[in-house]
């Protein structure tokens, strides 16, 4: 399986993916390693989850020449959908549920967010029922944070609404998720006690941060312990951000495909 969790705030989009990949024999399973995302700087950036077979989403866009000033976020969305659908249709060898995370930020600077799957209707309790080819505009409204996820997305949905319960009980928690340095940590905090519960999910763990027009900066953490300080503020003054101004003071919405 795989876990992706993205969240998406007005001026930041934050996008996790863990490595681990799942190869299953007759008489036993093993464990390796794999990239899962795949980043376009001045375009966007795409991530994805569940089954690996036949699954080639990166040397796909590699060879379509993806770059700033000729493709926008939502031709990176098209080309994705055309992939599942046409290139990739798992539908046709009964593949199991495979999806994608697509986001960015448009001409406007708005964020955008956009899930493809071929998986059923609802995956909250288990992945029974009739798998279907599934496209969704997931952009949060303005001033609002979404938090999406995909794979297993039941850890990172529990994961997450323990740490908003923490939230509205006025507890002190240690991640302030109205700045940018707190975002990006509770991103990595979910994948790395996902990857504690089940070795489905598994370090190095890659977070993606994507900034106003595109512009993109990688993090890497090959441990169970968090992300140290230096590297994400260094990461953010890439980007333009000046720690502590909040990203915004926006609402929550989470979902899930």
């Amino acid at each position: 399986m795989t876990i992706v969790i993205t969240s998406i705030a007005p001026k930041l989009i934050v996008m996790t993916v863990d490595a681990a990949v799942i190869k299953d024999f007759e008489t036993h399973r093993e464990y390796t390693t794999g990239r899962k995302c795949y980043c376009f700087p001045g375009v966007g950036c795409v991530a994805t989850w569940g089954e690996r077979t036949g699954n080639k989403i990166g040397l796909f866009l590699d060879s379509q020449n993806i770059r700033s000033g000729t493709h926008s976020i939502e031709d990176l969305r098209d080309l994705v959908w055309k992939y599942l659908t046409e290139d990739y249709t798992p539908k046709e060898d009964n593949r199991g549920d495979v999806g994608f995370h697509v986001a960015g930020f448009d001409s406007n600077n708005r964020a955008r967010f956009f899930e493809m799957a071929y998986a059923p209707e609802s995956r909250r309790e288990d992945s029974s029922g009739e798998k279907y080819y599934q496209k969704h505009d997931s952009s949060p409204e303005a001033n609002s944070l979404r938090f999406s996820y995909g794979g297993r997305f039941n850890l990172a949905h529990t994961i997450v609404n323990i740490f908003f319960q923490e939230v509205r009980a006025n507890r002190d928690i240690r991640y302030d998720y109205l700045k940018p340095d707190g975002l990006i940590k509770l991103n990595d905090f979910v994948a790395r006690l996902s990857s504690e519960l089940t070795k489905e999910v598994g370090p190095p763990f890659i977070t993606y941060l994507v900034a106003s027009e595109n512009k993109i900066e990688r993090l890497q953490n090959t441990a169970f312990c968090p992300i140290e300080d230096q590297q994400i503020t260094e990461k953010l003054k890439n980007l333009g951000f000046i720690l502590p101004t909040p990203i915004a003071d926006f609402g929550v919405n989470q979902d899930n495909l």
